[in-house]
């Protein structure tokens, strides 16, 4: 049949092409939900707080640019976005994770968030 009309298997092919691309992708993104899922289920099986949990983030960013043990002065500010502040993590989640990774004192920390206020 595709030997009598090669544009038709043509297009087929450039169609199957593009859906295993699509699909690829699909994959692509499901593996990296899981991921987040598979360390979202430890977390909770260890019951770890937010804090504890950004703090160990920031520990190893701080690992990985090699400036562990900061002066003050080499940091502006501490900003760490928390979209709901309430329980352990609204008592300024920004600067326990700052105190706690070990960053001085004098560094200012702040907790952002962006809740969208509800319109009637």
């Amino acid at each position: 049949m595709y030997q009598r009309d090669p544009d038709t298997f043509n297009a087929k092919l450039a169609r199957l092409g593009v859906a295993r691309e699509e699909l690829e992708a699909a994959e692509e993104q499901w593996l990296e939900l899981e991921m987040l899922r598979e360390e979202n289920a430890r977390l909770t099986r260890v019951n770890q707080e937010a804090f504890d949990y950004i703090r160990d983030k920031v520990n190893s960013l701080l690992e990985v640019i090699g400036t562990k043990n900061l002066r003050p002065e080499e940091l502006d500010d501490v900003l760490i976005g928390c979209a709901m502040p309430e329980g352990p993590q609204g008592l300024n989640l920004a600067r326990r994770v700052a105190l706690h990774a070990g960053l001085p004192v004098e560094v200012p920390a702040e907790t952002i968030n962006q809740l969208v206020p509800e319109r009637s």
